[in-house]
């Protein structure tokens, strides 16, 4: 396929997002590190003998973060946003800008809405015809990903000095609601129930969504990613290497004493958290963390500087990573059933370069991944024949025929041979 992909690699059958997106049609939010989407229920590509590469699109040397809505895919290239048929890769309509996208920040779409980041504004735009509503810009680049939720957008950006964490309407001009400034970098948003949490330098920082409620909390350390709001903590990449832990109470400050880390080392990815598993990348490599104790369960050396990971548990529970080896990359996943059982890894595909690359998912399951070089590619579970499975079942009959008519034959042979007694 245009040298996108080098070769398929044939392993066993046991048993992919580095951020990803998927849709949902009742979805009221998009775009936060949340469980709902950095685990989903999509029956993603697991196993080399199944996998398929449905369609691709040429290098570019501007390409954005896809995003899945739908039945299609949003991918941000030069100064447009391209509408892609999940099935075939067929352009659907385009969306012209006024300045290039941002090829490290996500746009979110919701309700039939795209909010996109170019490198120094956000626009929004129809994705059924693909018409420009409105963009603005905001005096510095955009630095995160976008969130939303009801009508209010979620991003930061990097200032001359220092950054600026704004939540904005995206429904009225990107009029702002509230904005968060200091002298660190923030990062992307997650949210717990009514609650926006993000980091900015060494401090969690907590909002409620209409900016009456604020909180901080000092952790220590430089906040590196998204934090991941589970059901009862959260989870916080730091830049001393490890996963940070800790409970917010209902005014969201932090739960005394409920401050506890994971030394991991390295440069951590923002973590994924399922199944009482935490799943993080760093440059030591990849490992799965009991999110109770804190604890490693499993290090995969191999996946040393691999993307931040995601799940998709359609057809078990698998996480996904993409890591350099010698010359290439590598498409893994890793099925993890959970305690009593190892997790089991699976080299999916050689990648030809996926620096900085990015995943999306659709909730059919299409694995969405933009590489190093700005091409897009669909990988999808290779759809079964009829005919050669009925095929391979006549073939399989004859086969037990012709062993069951050898045996007799044998059997009868032997009988024959065998000497008579009166």
């Amino acid at each position: 396929m245009n040298g996108i992909i080098k070769s398929i690699i044939i392993t066993g059958a046991a048993l992919l997002t580095s951020a990803f997106t998927a849709a949902g049609a009742a979805a009221e939010s998009a775009g936060f590190a949340v469980e709902s989407e950095l685990a989903l229920p999509a029956k993603a590509p697991y196993d080399t003998k199944y996998v398929n590469i449905q369609w691709n699109t040429d290098e570019a040397d501007t390409a954005g973060v896809p995003v899945a809505e739908g039945t299609h895919f949003l991918l941000p290239v030069g100064n447009k946003v391209k509408k892609l048929a999940e099935e075939n890769g067929e352009l659907l309509g385009s969306a012209e800008l006024n300045e290039k996208v941002s090829e490290s920040c996500r746009g979110a779409a919701l309700g039939g809405t795209l909010v996109q980041p170019t490198r120094t504004s956000l626009y929004t735009i129809n994705t059924d015809d693909m018409s420009v509503i409105s963009s603005k810009g905001f005096g510095g680049n955009i630095s995160t990903d976008v969130a939303l939720d009801g009508n209010n957008a979620y991003f930061g950006v990097k200032l001359e000095s220092g950054s600026r964490f704004y939540c904005v309407d995206f429904t009225d001009g990107f009029s702002v609601v509230w904005e968060y400034e200091c002298a660190g970098d923030v990062t992307a948003a997650t949210m717990s129930g009514e609650r926006i949490i993000f980091g900015a330098g060494t401090k969690l920082v907590v909002r409620s969504a209409d900016g009456t409620g604020f909180a901080e909390t000092d952790i220590g350390a430089e906040i590196t990613g998204a934090p991941f709001a589970g059901e009862y903590a959260v989870f916080i990449p730091a830049a001393d290497g490890r996963i940070y832990k800790l409970r917010l109470n209902d005014d969201g400050t932090m739960e005394e004493d409920s401050l506890v880390y994971c030394e991991i080392g390295g440069n951590v990815t923002p973590p994924a958290v399922f199944n009482g598993r935490l799943y993080t990348t760093s440059d030591e490599g990849f490992f799965i963390i009991d999110s109770l104790n804190m604890e490693v369960i499993e290090k995969f050396d191999n996946m040393k500087g691999g993307s931040a990971p995601f799940v998709c548990y359609g057809n078990g529970p698998r996480v996904y990573v993409v890591a350099p080896m010698e010359g290439y990359w590598c498409l893994y996943t890793v099925f993890d059933p959970g305690e009593g059982s190892d997790p089991e890894e699976t080299k999916l595909a050689k990648l030809d370069n996926y620096e900085g690359g990015r995943a999306a998912v659709s909730a059919a399951g299409t694995l969405c991944m933009r590489d190093g070089l700005g091409r897009l590619y669909a990988l999808t579970v290779a759809e079964y024949s009829i005919v050669y499975i009925i095929l391979k079942l006549v073939l399989f009959l004859a086969l037990i025929v012709l062993v069951v008519l050898w045996l007799r034959f044998v059997i009868k042979k032997r009988t024959k041979d065998k000497p008579n007694f009166l």
